[in-house]
């Protein structure tokens, strides 16, 4: 079945992004935000933005090096 007949939600399975760590992303980055909250009286958002995405990219790269499993 081509990928332009599926519903939008089974095309972006298809297409791996379900692999994408966004649950983790968002971890860091209010993990970080709320560090820098508590730590200095006030976030630095940007900061943040680029510590949560440049966890993302790590992880998403070890998800894709990861030798594939029969799980998977």
């Amino acid at each position: 079945m081509p990928s332009q007949h599926l519903p939008s939600g089974r095309r972006l399975l298809s297409l791996g992004m379900d692999k994408l760590p966004v649950n983790e992303t968002l971890g860091v980055f209010f993990g970080v935000a709320g560090f820098d909250w508590l730590t200095d009286g006030q976030a630095d958002p940007l900061a943040a933005l680029l510590a949560a995405l440049a966890a993302g990219a790590v992880i998403l790269t070890l998800r894709h090096l990861r030798p594939k499993t029969g799980r998977d």
